[in-house]
């Protein structure tokens, strides 16, 4: 792989992005627990019958089942009912994903489009079960633009399947840090 000065600086950039989701891990997890499960997914539109990369065209998570130190936990399990019949659960999870317009040959901007963009992610996550319910919590570290090696994950999956190579990567979104926390709760229909 040829590395250029460009490309040097998105490594760079991941580089610094996993010694914090290092640091997050390791200050939130005991040293002596392993995860409990370990979930992948991996999404491409070269598994669909007509394969063609648009829009969302790839996509990558790994999440491992965690524990977290008693002292976090007793923080997070006062964000939700303490009700006995509740389950909870942990995960941690990285992730990857490529988004691009319909016409990925053309050098040209598409105005009219889904813009290029690559998506880096980590985030911690709790899990509350009952009968009737499932409610999240979450927290994720993200990049989205150059750093997210977008370009370069995509160019080197076309030069393995022997695709055309995309050439409007330099019209890509630019580098934005995101932190975000998330809530969700979904109820179970199934009476």
């Amino acid at each position: 792989m040829i590395i250029n000065r460009h490309t040097g600086k998105s490594f760079n950039h991941i580089f610094c992005l996993i010694i914090l989701i290092y640091y997050c891990w390791h200050t939130t997890v005991n040293a002596n627990d392993y995860p409990q499960y370990i979930s992948y997914i991996s999404e491409n539109d070269i598994y669909s019958p007509k394969s063609q990369d648009r829009h969302y065209t790839n996509g990558i998570r790994i999440g491992f089942g965690i524990n977290l130190k008693s002292d976090v936990w007793e923080v997070v399990k006062n964000i939700f009912n303490k009700n006995s019949e509740l389950t909870y659960r942990q995960e941690a999870a990285f992730g990857h994903n490529i988004y691009t317009p319909e016409n990925y040959i053309s050098k040209d901007l598409q105005n009219n489009d889904r813009p290029y963009a690559g998506w880096l992610y980590s985030e911690i996550s709790t899990i509350v079960n009952t009968k009737d319910y499932e409610e999240s919590l979450s927290i994720s570290l993200e990049l989205v633009g150059p750093g997210a090696l977008g370009e370069q994950i995509q160019k080197l999956n076309h030069s393995i399947i022997v695709d055309p190579k995309p050439l409007g990567w330099g019209n890509q979104l630019s580098k934005v840090l995101i932190i975000l926390a998330l809530q969700s709760l979904a109820y179970n229909t199934n009476y």
